[in-house]
């Protein structure tokens, strides 16, 4: 049982995601995608866009209310 058995797609559409984080607990993806910020759950769904902006990294404060 390999990763690659485990892996698995949670993105989608075009664009190069630039950077990733993921959220203290695990279940949750944030990524840089032209010019804006998204979010998407570990689990399944969609991505949503929860900023604008060009962002050139992502890091998440520790109590995940922040990026910087």
């Amino acid at each position: 049982d390999g990763i690659r058995d485990r892996a698995r797609q949670i993105t989608s559409g075009s664009g190069s995601i630039r950077g990733f984080t993921s959220s203290s607990d695990g279940k949750t993806i944030y990524f840089t995608r032209s010019g804006g910020l998204y979010s998407v759950r570990v689990d399944g769904g969609k991505a949503k866009k929860i900023a604008d902006g060009n962002y050139s990294g992502l890091t998440l404060t520790a109590d995940g209310k922040h990026f910087f």
